[in-house]
């Protein structure tokens, strides 16, 4: 038996390793299988995707250079110059016609001269036998009498033909029904400081007055209280019959009536009347004259509005007026004033705000404190 088997012996140990290997084999087949599987899905998931450029021909391209959509640059070939284009003309158009809605300036009228019609009793002087009642006015306490200037007191704008046009919204009121007023304004022209906000703006030989002026863009604006008149022709003031502001102030007339200008005051003599505000406390009810209203209210008031007051043409002029001072006061004499409006805590004459330096207006800030309390009540 021994002998029969021991040939076989390493043919059984050499088939048996075999048949080890295979079954190790068989058994670590899957796992394997799995790790490699997994191995390459990472590996895939970790690859960038591969990018395929364009070309000069896929992109159109016969000069130039581009992209090729991986990041490089393309070089398509020299572009050939363009041909050399003709020197522009130097004829300029014509600029066109301003819109019918908005007239050129009349000839015969510019800021400077005297507004309103030579009949109008802002350009009448106070007649040669008038007399003159007095004013308890109050003492001057440094603030009472003065001149609105920089705020409660309008600007005057003449639009040019290359400012924006401005649509401006204006309510029913004074008269006037409720519409849109086209006017050219400069950039950024907009109402004066204070409550009032008022404005003056003159459109050929119209004179437009806003109260509550606010300019909501370059070409759109809205005003709470709107007058307008003829500077050449008309009186200034407002009508009653029909009922129709001229202006915006308590009395119905136009704030370009009696308001102080400097090309009028830098040219000579003011020849007309001016206007004048009072305190609340000098005003009294009741509207008189050319006056179509009045707001005041003081029983204990010393003037209506409509009053025209002057300083007696036999007072002498104070010393040490300033220049525009002594225009005021003669002025006072000639032409008088016009009580048109009440004021707050002062009684003022007015100014153009968009005119003047600030030393003329503190001069004439001390002036008038010797000149208001001056003005009787002129009696015809």
């Amino acid at each position: 038996m021994l002998r029969s088997n021991a040939p076989f012996q390493p043919l059984g140990i050499a088939l048996l390793m075999i048949l080890v290997t295979v079954s190790a084999c068989a058994d670590a087949g899957p796992d394997a299988d799995e790790e490699a599987t997994d191995s390459q899905s990472s590996l895939l998931r970790r690859r960038p995707h591969s990018c395929r450029p364009n070309t000069c021909t896929s992109l159109g391209l016969t000069c130039g250079t581009a992209g090729d959509g991986c990041g490089g640059l393309l070089q398509c070939g020299s572009c050939p110059t363009p041909p050399p284009q003709p020197a522009p003309t130097t004829t300029t158009p014509p600029p066109p016609p301003p819109p019918s809605a908005l007239p050129s300036p009349v000839a015969g009228w510019a800021l400077g001269k005297r507004p309103f019609a030579p009949s109008s009793s802002w350009n009448t002087k106070v007649p040669a036998g008038a007399s003159y009642a007095r004013l308890q006015w109050p003492a001057p306490t440094g603030y009472n009498y003065g001149v609105a200037w920089d705020s409660y007191s309008p600007a005057i704008q003449a639009g040019a033909s290359t400012d924006p046009v401005v649509h401006v919204s204006v309510p029913a009121g004074w008269g006037w029904p409720a519409q849109t007023v086209d006017l050219r304004l400069p950039q950024g022209v907009t109402g004066a400081t204070g409550t009032d906000g008022e404005i003056l703006m003159i459109d050929g030989t119209t004179i437009h007055n806003c109260w509550q002026f606010k300019r909501t863009s370059t070409t759109t604006a809205s005003c709470s209280a709107y007058g307008r008149t003829d500077v050449v022709t008309g009186s200034g003031w407002g009508t009653k019959s029909p009922f129709l502001g001229a202006g915006i102030v308590a009395t119905g007339s136009s704030q370009l009536a009696g308001l102080l200008v400097q090309a009028e005051t830098d040219a000579g003599e003011i020849e007309h009347a001016l206007q004048i505000t009072l305190d609340f406390p000098l005003q009294k009810p009741g509207a008189v004259g050319e006056a179509i209203s009045s707001d005041g209210g003081s029983q204990t008031g010393i003037a209506q509005e409509g009053d025209r007051l002057a300083i007696p043409s036999t007072m002498a002029m104070p010393a040490g007026l300033s220049p525009l001072g002594q225009k005021v006061f003669r002025c006072m004499q000639n032409y008088g004033v016009f009580d048109i409006d009440v004021s707050g805590g002062t009684s003022n004459l007015r100014a153009q705000a968009n005119a003047y330096g600030e030393a003329v207006i503190i001069a004439l800030q001390a002036d008038v404190k010797k000149l208001i309390p001056a003005l009787q009540h002129v009696q015809f």
